[in-house]
């Protein structure tokens, strides 16, 4: 069973956090290198964070307590997430806006399912397909709290390993498995979402957020890692505070909203709209510049792409097919 109800500030945490990914696609697609201040600031934990953020919002609006309840939440999260993750990564990125035919064949299709370009739908389809089993038993083992905290997770984790080990995904989803349970565990417990959104809590989350930040490196060594998985987690706390206590200019929260909402279509449609030009010539090099014209740019390109988004949803088929709606929906 789902709550149908939209919670406003996650709506302007995932509007930020698309807007980050087109910010650092701009900076990746057109010649700027990588091994700058900003691309490093994003990368290190843009992805984790709509993990997080997608397991935070799945476990406010999700309690499954029977076998009927799970089958009709996987067949909406194949509806939502495994046909448009098809239909862009089969179809229209082998057939559409192409300068020449490719030879398409079963190896074609079966790399392009193992190594996708919008490989987060593919990570984030599997983590729900074994959180529904998690919520389901998590629902009706009736012991004490920590025996069935431990036994559900235990599922939980051991899907998701079996999912690796069969190699449906990479081994990265193990991480991304982290920071999405770690967003569920957060929104189920409400002395724990009290506490991260304490304002001391909050202003030591950005303090060392921004501190530990400029020490992580672009494919650097395992302490790069470990400095990932803790500013992912900063990241989270700071994005969380912010959406619920900062008010922003009314325009300015409008449009982040817009993005949340249709932060999917902007998902699947701006890789073909981010790579325009070599810039490689220009040498940019002060963060602050490469910063301000990616963001300026990456703004059309989500009104664009959520325009794109909500024109498809007028269509009930292109909806279905392409973006996961069904008529009438409000997830």
């Amino acid at each position: 069973m789902e709550n149908t109800k939209r919670l406003e500030y996650v709506d302007i945490m995932r509007g930020i956090a698309i807007t980050l990914v087109v910010v650092g696609h701009i900076i990746q697609f057109n010649g700027i290198p990588m091994n700058n201040p900003v691309f490093e600031f994003i990368y290190s934990f843009h992805m984790p964070l709509f993990f997080a953020i997608s397991g935070y919002i799945i476990q406010k609006v999700t309690k499954i307590k029977s076998w009927s309840q799970y089958w009709h939440f996987l067949k909406k999260k194949i509806t939502a997430i495994a046909i448009p993750f098809l239909v862009w990564t089969l179809l229209i990125d082998t057939f559409f806006l192409k300068e020449r035919w490719y030879i398409v064949n079963t190896e074609y299709f079966i790399h392009k399912l193992q190594y996708p370009m919008l490989w987060y739908l593919k990570s984030l389809f599997l983590l729900l397909v074994a959180f529904g089993a998690y919520d389901f038993i998590h629902n009706k083992i009736r012991t004490k709290t920590s025996l069935r905290i431990m036994c559900s997770y235990a599922v939980f984790m051991l899907i998701v390993s079996i999912f690796v080990a069969i190699g449906i995904d990479e081994k990265y989803l193990i991480m991304y498995f982290a920071f999405f349970s770690g967003g569920a565990i957060l929104a189920q417990y409400d002395w724990l979402e009290t506490l991260v959104t304490k304002d001391s809590i909050h202003s030591i989350a950005f303090v060392l957020f921004f501190i530990f930040v400029t020490h992580w490196n672009f494919q650097g060594s395992m302490v790069d890692v470990v400095y990932k998985v803790l500013i992912s987690i900063l990241a989270f706390i700071v994005l969380l505070n912010f959406s619920r206590k900062f008010k922003m200019y009314g325009a300015v929260s409008n449009m982040f909203k817009l993005f949340g909402r249709e932060s999917l279509g902007i998902y699947v449609m701006q890789f073909y709209l981010c790579h325009f030009c070599d810039a490689s010539a220009f040498q940019l090099t002060n963060p602050f510049i490469i910063f301000m014209i990616a963001f300026v740019i990456a703004l059309p390109i989500c009104f664009i792409c959520s325009w794109g988004s909500i024109m498809i949803k007028g269509n009930p088929y292109l909806a279905l097919i392409l973006l996961g709606k069904r008529r009438n929906s409000k997830i």
